[in-house]
C-alpha cells in the first residue's frame, strides 16, 4: 500500500501483537474468537448433556474466525493459519468430544454441485 509501505513486512515480523492504525492485532482476534467459541462450545454442551443426545449445530463464519477455531483445536500457531486453504463457501467440520477437545473432521470442504 503506497500510504503506509512498511505494513506488510511490520505485521510480517510480529503478526501477535502488531496494530498500528488503530486496529486489533491477531493476537488479541484470536483470542476474543476463541474465547466466544468456548463459551458457545459449553452452551451447546450443556444443552447436549440436558437433552441426552448429540446436537449438530452450523456455525457460519468469515475466513479468520474459521482459521482461529480451527487453529486452537489443531494447536497451531499464528505463522501455522496460513496453511488452512478455505475457500469461500466451503465448509470446515469439527467434532466437539468434550470440553476444549474437538477432531478437525474437514477443512475447506466444497460439495460438487
Amino acid at each position: 500500500n503506497a500510504r503506509y509501505p512498511d505494513d506488510l513486512a511490520s505485521h510480517a515480523r510480529n503478526p501477535e501483537s502488531w496494530e498500528d492504525h488503530g486496529g486489533e492485532s491477531l493476537g488479541r482476534f484470536r483470542d476474543r474468537v476463541v474465547g466466544a467459541w468456548m463459551t458457545l462450545e459449553a452452551e451447546l454442551l450443556e444443552l447436549e448433556a440436558q437433552e441426552a443426545r448429540g446436537l449438530q449445530v452450523a456455525v457460519v463464519s468469515h475466513l479468520f474466525p474459521t482459521r482461529a477455531i480451527l487453529a486452537h483445536y489443531c494447536r497451531v500457531d499464528l505463522a501455522g493459519w496460513e496453511d488452512f486453504k478455505i475457500p469461500t463457501a466451503s465448509i470446515s467440520e469439527l467434532e466437539v468430544r468434550a470440553a476444549g477437545e474437538a477432531e478437525v473432521l474437514r477443512v475447506g470442504w466444497k460439495p460438487e454441485a
